[in-house]
């Protein structure tokens, strides 16, 4: 099983061949291409994203990393009809520059029409996120990309927790959609890793494994903080149900207090964590 990270930990490569190699040095497989802000050239200017595609697919296939999974735009700014249009044309370019990098999966959040606030209608959320999936699986059809809907840490967001986004693939029950399960976000409700790995199975294909108290989406490293996940279920369950994905982390929430000399240290022990968590739950298969 592959070990991957977002590329976004590495930001301070400067470009994609001083990511890819930082992370080839670390150990990393694979990784989580971080594509998210909508202000970004490649979002409007076609030239922009065919060079952003080209560098990150070399860069990536000469320090033999594999680029697992993309993560699409986020904020998309949905509580406008012409502003979440523009997020939605957005989540087109994503799906196109994962065809351009082949990149197999595109995880996105679900909509938030009443952005950070208390949702009035509690079946809009479900509504526009279905409408934007049914949106966008043609160019799945036609790109090979399947879109991965993520669980979310917002208590009070109905479409949230795992069980919201199983619903959600149920009614949308097409081969080209699917899940991301994100650890640290299922930990805001307090459930249990391998309970909501279970429960996705179905429809898991990826995934953002992270820790934290419970209390706040810190994006902590399993094992080395105040965290609640219960990590023996987590891999027992994933080996249970035979996902033979990339061990994807998000563990970026350390990373701003640790000395920049210190870094390579800890980036090092993340990795090291995450191999441990993918071997585990290759050899209890």
């Amino acid at each position: 099983m592959k070990v991957g990270n977002s590329t976004s930990t590495f930001w301070y490569g400067e470009n994609a061949d001083g990511i890819f190699g930082r992370m080839a040095e670390i150990g990393y497989e694979a990784a989580d291409q971080f594509m998210c802000d909508i202000k970004e050239p490649i979002f409007h200017d076609d030239a922009a994203l065919r060079d952003y595609c080209a560098a990150n697919k070399a860069a990536a296939a000469v320090h033999g990393i594999t680029i697992n999974q993309l993560h699409g735009p986020w904020p998309t700014y949905d509580t406008e009809a012409e502003s979440r249009a523009e997020g939605w044309r957005c989540f087109h370019r994503a799906v196109l520059a994962c065809h351009m990098m082949e990149i197999p999966y595109m995880v996105f959040h679900p909509q938030m029409p009443y952005g950070w606030g208390v949702e009035e209608e509690p079946e809009l959320a479900k509504k526009l996120t279905v409408e934007l999936m049914y949106d966008l699986l043609p160019d799945c059809e036609k790109y090979g990309v399947t879109i991965c809907l993520e669980n979310m840490p917002f208590r009070g967001h109905r479409i949230s927790t795992m069980e919201r986004i199983v619903e959600v693939l149920k009614i949308v029950n097409h081969p080209m959609a699917g899940i991301c399960f994100d650890t640290g976000h299922s930990l805001m409700f307090g459930h249990d890793l391998g309970e909501m790995a279970r429960l996705a199975a179905p429809y898991l294909r990826c995934l953002h494994v992270h820790d934290n108290d419970g209390t706040k989406d810190a994006h902590q490293l399993p094992f080395y903080s105040e965290g609640k996940g219960n990590w023996d279920n987590f891999t027992a369950a994933l080996s249970d149900i035979g996902y033979n994905g990339v061990l994807s982390l998000e563990c970026m929430g350390n990373i701003p207090d640790v000395p920049f000399d210190l870094r390579l240290h800890y980036e090092r022990l993340t990795y090291g964590t995450g191999r441990y968590l993918a071997d585990r739950i290759e050899n209890s298969k």
